[in-house]
């Protein structure tokens, strides 16, 4: 059923790519500021700026198939009442959905291929009904899931692991964001993430990264859940023939080279047609810096769709030599970190569109081509 919905929807995206520019070709003259262009640019223009990715598309008929109101479509996209007519009006001329008593439906289901957004709350839910034992919300994920376990977070690696909270909160965002159940990877896996995102969202889900130990541990607790999760030995450093990713989660180290090398790596692994990544990063050796990362981010063909300060938080524990080091000098200022969150970091949405060709800002500021 999958493969058959996902073939319906590519199919149809390239029906609409031919709709949108019928409809952007007949209407922009009536925009605010608009002048009419030769048809070569203004198809240029469309083709550039205009047209959505086939995963925005996919995104954009998830948000409708589940909220069934053209108006929540608008919001979530930060789009207007033209777009919302013209793409309900694309959908109707397909008979995919209709109007009724205000509201759209859809004429078939669709609920093995989309995902439904879920809540923290839900998540929560979800996750201890799948491990079937409480939880610490302040403790690593991977305590919950194994309480046995031998794992060490190891320093060459720059692992630390988040909060079990911070990991619902992330599943949470992703399910907002990833529309279908397309493949996702996880780059970098020591947060081992990728055991409840394929418990609660049933994806493709596959966990890539350097240490043997941690990519064990993953297959550990694949067996132990029965998940189906892939794991793949890769350095990001090292480039790898790995393609065709619509989603990616990573956790770089908190400094300008471990954030670009992260980034240029995932950006390889997703397709053309569009994807998401998931990217926590705090301040640590960042500071000013970040006005480069925001310029790396945009080369590398992604646009910021949210971010959220302080999302993730990492309990302490004294796993490294630094560790031992600010214990006690803290210690010695009467403050206790036993049990304390003690490093935050943001979590980044980011939208791949692919490489941007460059356009001479309009002289006009109120022109809406």
């Amino acid at each position: 059923m999958f493969q058959e919905d996902f073939l319906y929807f590519k199919k149809l995206y390239e029906d609409y790519k031919k709709y949108a520019w019928e409809s952007f070709e007949r209407n922009y003259i009536n925009w605010i500021g608009n002048k009419k262009l030769p048809r070569s640019e203004l198809k240029d223009i469309f083709l550039s700026f205009r047209l959505y990715t086939f995963f925005n598309f996919l995104d954009k008929i998830r948000t409708l198939y589940f909220t069934n109101n053209v108006f929540e479509l608008l919001k979530k996209h930060n789009e207007d009442i033209w777009f919302g007519y013209e793409f309900i009006s694309f959908l109707l001329s397909k008979g995919i959905v209709k109007v009724k008593n205000k509201r759209v439906v859809f004429e078939k289901n669709f609920n093995s291929f989309f995902i439904k957004p879920v809540s923290e709350k839900e998540v929560l839910k979800k996750l201890r009904s799948s491990i079937h034992s409480k939880l610490d919300l302040n403790k690593p994920l991977l305590y919950n899931l194994n309480p046995n376990t031998k794992f060490n977070w190891k320093a060459k690696y720059d692992q630390i692991p988040i909060t079990t909270k911070s990991a619902i909160k992330i599943i949470s965002k992703i399910s907002n964001y990833f529309p279908a159940k397309l493949k996702f990877i996880f780059v970098g896996d020591d947060d081992f993430l990728s055991i409840p995102l394929k418990m609660i969202l049933d994806i493709p889900t596959f966990s890539l990264d350097k240490d043997k130990n941690l990519l064990s541990e993953v297959e550990k607790l694949s067996k132990k859940f029965n998940l189906d999760i892939p794991t793949i030995e890769a350095d990001v450093r090292k480039q790898k023939d790995l393609k065709g990713f619509y989603g990616c989660y990573i956790n770089p180290p908190y400094n300008l080279p471990g954030s670009k090398k992260f980034l240029d790596f995932s950006s390889r692994l997703l397709s053309n047609e569009g994807g998401m990544v998931f990217m926590v990063i705090g301040d640590d050796a960042l500071g000013k810096r970040y006005i480069h990362l925001q310029k790396i981010i945009s080369d590398l063909g992604f646009i910021i769709k949210e971010l959220q300060p302080s999302i993730v938080s990492y309990q302490f524990y004294s796993h490294y030599k630094e560790d031992s080091i600010i214990l006690k000098r803290m210690g010695k200022l009467k403050v206790d970190l036993k049990n304390k969150e003690t490093m935050f970091a943001a979590l980044y949405v980011l939208e791949f569109v692919g490489k941007v060709k460059k356009r001479v800002i309009e002289k006009d500021i109120y022109s809406y081509v």
